[in-house]
């Protein structure tokens, strides 16, 4: 485990430290006095909400309701249309983060609207009043914004000196992290770029909600939702262009890797990330590339899950399992193939997660087994 790993176990929730002087074991080999209550991680407590909850459609007003009746009362280009982005910037950041892929419609609404040219130099000026405070997370909107009317299949169309705007907020925006991911990283600034357009603040699945005056969107299943797009994107780089950013992530070992997604991802998420690593899915051909690049993050995932504290090992697992089986019903009753198979880990690296699982497997059968198999 990397040194970067050893802060996390006393910061969020895998909190092996603060028991290692105790005497007595519990049944998966983790040191804890009599009667002392495992502590409640930050993934916990969102767990806690309720998980099945996350799946249940979003009762929630249109966050983007009283943004549209607002944008009615500006007319030509002004400080008003500033007013109003401004008043209503969290709304769509909330939006787009975790209501855009159930809601399309809405989605090319608001970005119909963004293609003006006053709607971009709105947001040019909203970053000129307070550079400082300018959300980051708009410009992982306007990547979107762009991708989208570049592409062929889409009706939306950009003129390029409106698209010219966005590129260079974007630029703006990100410059100061993308510095601060490839100093601590030494992954190169374009690939901390792309990266972090993925992930561009904890704010995309909640883990700073109090942020937000408007938070009830965020929900643990959106860490899992981003975590998977995160990985996505590296596995990409794969088939990248850009040999540099290949070699890069094939060289990247399991302490930078996870020190990687503890930036992007805040270190309270790095269980949903391990969670997202071991439900990706297996491809029908294997390169030696890819092997290599799912050799390094599953052992970071295992050496994390390994790592956790009872109680959050078993709620781990039970996410695991409960990904598989939704993928399985999303699949027509098929699992889908995995890198590895839990059922089949080195008992002698992970004997906590070994244990747990075959606890779990005699408790629960032959369902319990084929999830985590």
């Amino acid at each position: 485990m990397g040194k970067h790993n050893e802060n996390y176990k006393k910061d969020s929730g895998f909190k092996t430290s603060q028991f290692d002087d105790d005497d007595e074991d519990d049944d998966v080999g983790y040191p804890r006095k009599k009667n002392q209550k495992e502590p409640e991680s930050e993934m916990m407590k969102n767990l806690n909400r309720s998980w099945n909850q996350n799946r249940e459609k979003n009762k929630d007003k249109d966050s983007l309701k009283d943004f549209f009746s607002d944008l009615k009362k500006t007319k030509d280009y002004d400080l008003s249309l500033v007013d109003t982005l401004n008043s209503h910037s969290k709304d769509i950041i909330v939006f787009y983060f975790a209501k855009s892929f159930k809601d399309r419609d809405s989605l090319i609404k608001l970005f119909q609207k963004m293609t003006k040219k006053k709607f971009a130099k709105a947001f040019k000026d909203m970053y000129k009043d307070d550079p400082e405070n300018f959300p980051i997370e708009f410009a992982t909107i306007f990547e979107a914004l762009i991708r989208m009317s570049n592409s062929q299949q889409s009706d939306l169309k950009m003129d390029s000196a409106v698209s010219d705007i966005y590129i260079d907020l974007i630029n703006n925006t990100t410059k100061k992290m993308v510095k601060k991911i490839n100093k601590k990283t030494l992954i190169g600034k374009e690939l901390a770029k792309d990266l972090l357009l993925v992930v561009p603040s904890p704010k995309c699945f909640g883990f700073k909600k109090d942020e937000f005056e408007n938070s009830s969107y965020f929900k643990p299943n959106l860490a899992l939702l981003y975590s998977r797009k995160l990985i996505t994107k590296l596995l990409m780089q794969l088939n990248s262009s850009s040999s540099i950013n290949k070699e890069v992530i094939l060289n990247m070992d399991t302490n930078r890797m996870e020190n990687l997604f503890s930036l992007l991802m805040t270190e309270h998420a790095l269980p949903y990330v391990a969670i997202s690593i071991l439900c990706e899915r297996l491809p029908r051909e294997v390169s030696n590339e890819y092997r290599n690049l799912m050799t390094n993050m599953t052992t970071m995932a295992l050496n994390l899950i390994e790592s956790a504290g009872k109680t959050e090992l078993k709620v781990i697992l039970q996410v695991y399992m409960d990904q598989r089986d939704y993928s399985r019903k999303q699949n027509g009753g098929q699992l889908d193939p995995k890198f590895i198979k839990l059922t089949e880990i080195d008992a002698e690296k992970y004997p906590r997660i070994t244990k747990m699982v075959n606890k779990i497997i005699e408790k629960d059968g032959q369902t319990a087994k084929a999830l985590l198999s």
